[in-house]
């Protein structure tokens, strides 16, 4: 669903920029 996809996407985007807080917010704000 869309939800395993945003967490691949999120997941994705911390591998490539570690550095980037807010997909971190917003994983944790979507695995709530």
């Amino acid at each position: 669903g869309h939800v395993e996809l945003a967490i691949k996407s999120y997941k994705q985007a911390l591998i490539l920029r570690p550095d980037f807080p807010e997909a971190t917010c917003n994983l944790l704000h979507t695995l709530q």
